[in-house]
């Protein structure tokens, strides 16, 4: 039986990108949905 482990860790990496990339994504949409959202001020 062979070892699949470079399939393996390319599907994690790219499922691990694509959720980076969403996660991203995802706190963009919120100031284009919400512009009172404003990340640099802080209290």
């Amino acid at each position: 039986m062979e070892r699949d482990y470079p399939v393996i860790f390319g599907t994690l990496f790219a499922f691990g990108l694509i959720g980076l990339v969403v996660g991203i994504l995802s706190d963009l949409m919120y100031v284009l949905v919400d512009p009172r959202i404003d990340f640099e001020r802080r209290d």
